[in-house]
């Protein structure tokens, strides 16, 4: 029975908190929930309750017991909930009720925009990747990709920015429209998007990391590879080739290629911001310059049809140009110098990018005369070493030595009447002192040698 109790107990706050959450969801998505008393807040009462009241945790006045989720119950005007607490022992057994507290609310709603498009269908951009060649014809959309395809598919449930909030859509087709930006982003790639038609739900959401693609202040990715400036134009290359490698390492490829629209589809130069498309102004129209905007970059925001961003500006790249502010190419121009003007290279149909050297030296007999007298040295320090090790001058002979006497005679005791003789022991004393000189000698010895290791380790 207390099993069935505590699952009846969950089950009527399960189906509390998800009424809750869809009247919170839709109605009070600005409100704060504010736990009586402490601080702690929450987008809703049960979530403000979860924050004070965490279940699964200690219970502090009784660690033998763990919390279970709060109860809570709305009001009737809708602006306070009361809510129990409960907790049950952590070795299984009754749940019990140590207390309650109240949550209240505070705040102003957002206005509902999202029911008002209920069933309405829409076109709706979405960046659907990244490529590093906005020149190359994409026969398959993923051919020129870097990374994975973001883009929706269809029958997706997306939340899309409407106003100062988000409302659902159901994906339900492409629009037939996609577009490749022109104007380069801060990582050296170029946007890739693609119209689709979006189903308006009737509800307002909260979007997640899959929802970044429709939203035009997702920023660009980083650059895989290797960022740098070409010319003054951003370019995202390869990374350098790895150690122990003889290429360097390619930009990804998608991982997800069979999200990607199908083969063939048709893409049109520009970079429609993303989200809803507007339904008068910049961007309302149809093709690549009636759905990109006048102004902007080449991110989610949305930018130019034409390629402004690396046109090197009064040097003459795409019209000949002069030294003259502002000559030479299209869009607006900064005052030129008299230096040669720049040639684009490392681009499709442009010769490869190299310095020109001519002038340079080429070092040849430069280090002669340094390397003459480093020979010079290197023969006269070898000559000393070989001086310092050889015998030549040098008195190789033994240094030292010891002599016994060889006659010997009785020593007389003047004085006592007698003498003493040692003549008898004269060899075994001339043995006796031989042995001694040797051992001395190899104690010697053995003494340098080790004396000289010690030193030199």
């Amino acid at each position: 029975m207390q099993t069935i109790a505590r699952m009846w107990t969950r089950v009527r706050a399960l189906v509390c908190v998800l009424g809750v959450l869809g009247y919170v969801d839709g109605a009070f998505a600005a409100y704060v929930w504010t736990v009586n008393g402490t601080g702690i807040t929450g987008s809703s009462y049960q979530a403000a309750a979860d924050a004070f009241w965490v279940p699964g945790t200690d219970w502090a006045s009784n660690t033998s017991y763990k919390k279970d989720q709060a109860v809570c119950t709305l009001g009737g005007t809708g602006a306070t909930a009361h809510c129990i607490e409960y907790v049950e022992p952590k070795t299984g057994g009754a749940q019990s009720s140590p207390g309650s507290f109240d949550v209240t609310r505070t705040g102003t709603p957002d206005p509902d925009v999202c029911s008002p498009e209920t069933g309405q269908v829409k076109t709706t951009n979405y960046t659907v990747g990244w490529v590093k060649n906005p020149n190359a014809e994409p026969v398959d959309s993923v051919a020129n990709m870097v990374g994975d395809y973001l883009g929706p598919k269809i029958g997706d449930s997306s939340c899309v920015p409407v106003g100062t909030g988000y409302c659902r859509r159901s994906v339900q087709s492409t629009a037939g429209k996609g577009y490749v930006s022109l104007e380069v982003g801060p990582s050296g790639l170029y946007r890739m998007s693609m119209d689709f038609q979006t189903s308006g739900v009737g509800t307002s959401c909260t979007p997640g990391t899959g929802d970044a693609a429709a939203n035009p202040a997702t920023a660009p990715p980083a650059c895989p590879g290797q960022y740098g400036l070409v010319n003054g134009k951003s370019v995202c290359m390869p990374a350098p080739a790895a150690a122990g490698a003889s290429a360097p390492t390619p930009l990804p490829a998608p991982s997800n290629p069979a999200s990607a629209p199908p083969a063939g589809t048709p893409y049109n130069a520009g970079n429609p911001a993303a989200g809803d498309k507007p339904s008068s102004g910049p961007g309302s129209g149809d093709g690549g310059s009636g759905r990109t905007p006048l102004v902007g970059s080449g991110t989610n925001a949305g930018g130019s049809s034409s390629a402004s961003n690396g046109q090197l500006a009064g040097s003459g790249v795409g019209g000949g140009g002069s030294s003259t502010p502002g000559a030479g190419g299209s869009g607006t121009g900064s005052a030129g110098t008299t230096d040669k003007p720049r040639d684009p290279c490392g681009l499709p149909g442009t010769p490869a990018c190299r310095i020109d050297e001519t002038g340079t030296p080429n070092g040849v007999g430069s280090y002669d005369a340094a390397t003459t007298a480093l020979n010079a040295n290197k023969q006269s320090a070898i000559d000393q070493v070989n001086s310092a090790a050889g015998s030549s001058g040098k008195d190789t002979s033994w240094g030292f030595g010891f002599n016994l006497p060889s006659g010997c005679s009785a020593v007389p005791m003047d004085g006592y009447g007698f003498s003493v003789n040692v003549c008898q022991w004269q060899g075994t004393i001339h043995d006796l002192m031989s042995m001694l000189w040797i051992a001395a000698t190899l104690c010697g010895v053995i003494w340098m040698v080790y004396d000289t290791l010690a030193k030199g380790g």
